[in-house]
C-alpha cells in the first residue's frame, strides 16, 4: 500500500513539474510584443524630421474670350462692375451639350471670358463675391462638382483682363498662419491640402497630398496633421506646424 501511494505521489509531482505555466511565459511574450510596439512608435517619433516644402511657381493663365453664341445663360451674379455668368455650353448654336453641367464666365466691359466648370446638377449652389486680401481685390466663385466636391476659383483683374489666381480648388482658408508677414492660402478638403503663397514676387504653391497619403489642416490648433498607415492597426497621426516654409514636428 505504501508502495502504491509512493508511486501515485511521484506521478503527481511529475505532472505538476511538466505542466506548462499558464501565466508566466504567455504574459512574458505579450509584454515583449507590447514593448516592441512601443519601441517602434518611439523610434518613429524620434525619426520625425523637419520637411522643407518645395514651392513651385503657378502659371497664371489669361482667360480666353467666350463665344456667346455657343452658350445658354442660366443666371447672372452682379459684382459691381463685373458680371458672373452661369451657363450651359452648346455643341452647335442650338444644341446644349449637357444641361446638367454648369460653367461660369466673367463679363467685363461687354467682353465675356470663360472660366470653367462650377456645378453639376444644380446651378443654385454657384455663387460669387469680392474679397480683399492685402488691399488687393479678388473675385471668388464657389460651386460644387458633385455633392461631395466643393470647388472655388479666385480671379484677379489686371489691366481689365481677368487672370486665374487659383483654379478650381477645394475650399480655401486665407491667413498668415506662420506669422511671417506673408499670407497663406490653404486649400483643404478630404485629406488633400494645397498651400499657395507669394514668394519673391511669384505666386507659388505646394501640394502636401503629393507627399502624404492623407493630410488635413486644423485651424483651431494651427497644425498640419498627417495620417500614417491610414486604416491599419498601426495608424497614427504625425503633427506639424509651418515655419519658414518648413513643416516642423510638433
Amino acid at each position: 500500500m505504501k508502495k502504491k501511494l509512493l508511486i501515485i505521489f511521484s506521478i503527481c509531482i511529475t505532472l505538476v513539474a511538466c505542466s506548462p505555466e499558464k501565466s508566466g511565459p504567455i504574459n512574458s511574450i505579450l509584454s515583449e510584443e507590447e514593448n516592441n510596439d512601443l519601441d517602434q512608435v518611439d523610434t518613429i517619433q524620434d525619426e520625425l524630421k523637419p520637411i522643407k516644402l518645395d514651392f513651385q511657381p503657378v502659371e497664371l493663365v489669361e482667360l480666353e474670350l467666350l463665344d456667346e453664341d455657343r452658350i445658354k445663360n442660366v443666371k447672372e451674379i452682379n459684382l459691381n462692375e463685373y458680371i458672373i455668368n452661369v451657363y450651359n455650353k452648346k455643341e452647335t448654336n442650338e444644341e446644349i451639350v449637357d444641361e446638367g453641367v454648369y460653367h461660369v464666365g466673367i463679363e467685363i466691359k461687354g467682353c465675356t471670358y470663360e472660366i470653367g466648370e462650377a456645378g453639376y446638377g444644380f446651378s443654385e449652389m454657384i455663387d460669387a463675391d469680392i474679397i480683399n486680401v492685402n488691399d488687393i481685390e479678388y473675385i471668388r466663385i464657389s460651386g460644387g462638382l458633385g455633392a461631395a466636391y466643393p470647388v472655388e476659383y479666385y480671379l484677379k483683374i489686371e489691366d481689365r483682363v481677368p487672370m486665374i489666381h487659383i483654379y478650381q480648388e477645394l475650399p480655401v482658408y486665407i491667413e498668415d498662419i506662420d506669422n511671417d508677414g506673408t499670407i497663406e492660402w490653404i486649400s483643404e478638403y478630404g485629406g488633400q491640402v494645397t498651400i499657395y503663397k507669394e514668394q519673391s514676387g511669384l505666386w507659388c504653391y505646394v501640394r502636401l497630398h503629393d507627399e502624404f497619403d492623407y493630410v488635413y489642416y486644423d485651424r483651431e490648433s494651427n497644425n498640419f496633421n498627417v495620417v500614417m498607415d491610414r486604416g491599419k492597426e498601426s495608424q497614427r497621426i504625425n503633427t506639424y506646424i509651418l515655419s519658414n516654409d518648413t513643416l516642423i514636428p510638433d
